[in-house]
């Protein structure tokens, strides 16, 4: 199974598409503020504001923070990131095939990079998250693209998964109006 699919050969149910309400230009300070702020008002039963964009950048908030305070890594949510990104992933790589991971830790982890791989991507390339049966998607330019597939593979087995190339193979069939 590709972790692109821009056709119906797999297929592939996406879920109803909706505009972002995320402002992906922002800061990840920005962006953790909003999120608070979302937040607060779910918790007063705005209840329409939980969505898959909003969970999926609390994951990708998470995942920066406690790769600060674990690894005193400072991420961005530029392409000079997805370097450490991708040791990072080694590293967990390393510890899965070592001694392997209990499925609820794999699961947090799993989430937690996908958001912020999502988050790097959405924040360089025009898109949004999309629901499928096959899990999360990032969708561009009709492209869904399955990064939690992606991390997956490259937690779990290392192979044909290289983020890295995943990432800037996503931007080649884009063209000016899906750049940020």
């Amino acid at each position: 199974m590709s972790i692109f699919n821009s056709k119906k050969e797999l297929n592939v149910e996406i879920g109803e598409i909706k505009e972002s309400l995320v402002d992906y230009s922002k800061s990840i300070e920005e962006l953790t503020m909003y999120y608070d702020e979302q937040l607060e008002l779910i918790k007063q039963e705005r209840n329409e504001l939980a969505t898959l964009e909003l969970m999926m950048l609390g994951y990708a908030i998470d995942f920066i923070e406690w790769i600060k305070e674990v690894f005193k890594i400072e991420l961005t949510l530029g392409e000079e990131s997805l370097s450490e990104f991708d040791r990072i992933l080694e590293d967990v790589h390393q510890m899965y095939m070592k001694n392997g991971l209990r499925e609820e830790v794999l699961n947090d982890l799993l989430k937690k990079c996908s958001g912020y791989f999502g988050l790097v991507i959405l924040s360089n390339y025009k898109g949004n998250w999309v629901d499928s049966n096959l899990g999360p998607a990032i969708q561009i330019n009709g492209v869904n693209a399955f990064v939690y597939n992606c991390i997956k593979r490259r937690i779990q087995s290392n192979e044909d998964s290289d983020i890295i190339a995943f990432y800037y193979a996503l931007g080649e069939s884009l063209d000016e109006n899906f750049l940020m």
